[in-house]
């Protein structure tokens, strides 16, 4: 099974790399196998999330996903920043989904829905897949602001999804990213439509396999988006990559959000291997912790989008770590 198979099974990533996870890339891997690891600790664990506020959902899930527990500024972001967007619930043959809340910021949103329906037990993994769109050249919008239609380009595009199973039922949390081909944000007070279609999941041991066809569409507005970022860099930093020789990206530009990181870079010929110079990258916190980060989104021509394992209060930041071993201090904030 190839990089890209796993992705598969996790979620719809964004096309414009699906290229680069074919090449061998140790880093890559082991980030892959952590989050099939850490999909299937959650469901044996999930039963506990019975009982949660919305806040705590969000605190216990991320608590798990990184292995240790939150500080005390990423539990009260996340305790200041969940905001309920529930109320809608669509059912398509056997299977019920419901919208619950959402923890947003301008450029990510995590957005927590309850799947119920029989044989989930059975699943370790289940997500609902984009539809190819009729002339081909792409899959459906997941996510688009209301009065345009799926058929349409949208800046808002699926990232990486993640299943809990909370007994005959599942929480799935869908990560939605602003692409970088748009300066369009996430707003505040602004419908969207949530377009979900075609539910599959992976059985233990088995191939994944549809379990329903249809469409699940909600109507999403967010109460508040969180706006913190900070600038990281005052004069342009060299970073180079381990994996291939002479390939190396000089950064312009590292704006630290509480969900992510907005990258510039100065474009050259490395094409897709530049990638590899911000693969592993962490953000360091003042009392030690470490919070993985990922560049989702890649564009060679000058910038990349990271989200990260977790969210964190800027205030408690110290630096980011890259895997050459360069550091990038957070100013003061």
């Amino acid at each position: 099974m190839t990089g890209r198979d796993l992705l598969a099974v996790l979620g719809d990533i964004d096309e414009t790399f699906y290229a680069e996870t074919e090449r061998p890339m140790p880093s890559r891997r082991r980030r892959i196998a952590i989050a099939v690891l850490v999909a299937m600790l959650l469901l044996l664990a999930g039963c506990s999330y019975a009982v949660l506020t919305q806040a705590q959902w969000f605190q216990s899930f991320f608590g798990q996903l990184s292995g240790r527990p939150l500080s005390q500024g990423q539990a009260a972001y996340i305790e200041e920043n969940v905001q309920p967007i529930g109320g809608q619930s669509v059912t398509v043959g056997h299977y019920r989904l419901t919208l619950e809340s959402a923890l947003a910021e301008e450029r990510t949103a995590c957005i927590r829905l309850r799947l119920e329906g029989p044989g989930l037990r059975e699943m370790y993994s289940v997500g609902f897949l984009p539809r190819p769109l009729a002339d081909g050249t792409g899959k459906e919008a997941v996510f688009f602001r209301k009065g345009r239609t799926a058929q349409e380009e949208s800046p808002y595009v699926q990232g990486l999804w993640s299943s809990v199973s909370e007994g005959d039922s599942v929480s799935i949390l869908l990560w939605l990213e602003q692409s970088l081909s748009s300066e369009t944000p996430f707003e505040a007070g602004v419908p969207y439509i949530l377009h979900l279609t075609d539910l599959e999941a992976n059985p233990f041991g088995e191939p994944v396999k549809r379990l329903q066809e249809g469409e699940w569409d909600f109507e999403v507005v967010f109460d508040h988006l969180s706006r913190e970022q900070t600038e990281l860099l005052t004069e342009p930093v060299m970073t180079v990559s381990q994996d291939y020789p002479g390939v190396s990206l000089t950064l312009t530009s590292w704006k630290l959000r509480a969900l992510g990181m907005d990258v510039e870079f100065e474009p050259g010929s490395q094409g897709y291997l530049g990638r590899g110079c911000l693969e592993d990258a962490v953000v360091v916190l003042k009392n030690g912790t470490r919070v993985g980060a990922y560049p989702l989104f890649y564009d060679p021509n000058g910038s990349v989008t990271y989200t990260l394992d977790c969210p964190i209060d800027i205030r408690e930041a110290d630096y980011v770590r890259l895997r050459d071993g360069t550091c990038l201090p957070v100013p003061e904030v």
